[in-house]
């Protein structure tokens, strides 16, 4: 991974190797996510997210760069959430 990013920096998260916001706990994947789910602009996101416009511009750039990574901590992210029984009701 490259240390030239001005906007993103690493996280202390215990699985995710993607990086985060700088200054936030909000991973480049969600920010993807939600961009492409309401099919937002680069300025309707930088609105939504209240993060500069150049860190909207980083962070598409950063997913593009590192599809595996993301299509893999994805992957993780589901198999831990059926390991865990995320979504499903305690109380039957």
């Amino acid at each position: 991974m490259s240390n030239d990013w001005k906007f993103l920096t690493p996280s202390k998260h215990f699985w995710r190797k993607q990086l985060f916001v700088m200054g936030s706990k909000v991973p480049v994947s969600d920010v993807l996510a939600a961009m492409q789910a309401d099919r937002q602009t680069i300025e309707e996101a930088t609105a939504f997210w209240n993060f500069p416009r150049e860190a909207i511009v980083e962070i598409l750039a950063y997913c593009e760069a590192n599809k595996d990574l993301l299509a893999e901590e994805e992957a993780e992210e589901l198999r831990l959430s059926n390991t865990w029984g995320v979504g499903e009701c305690a109380y039957g």
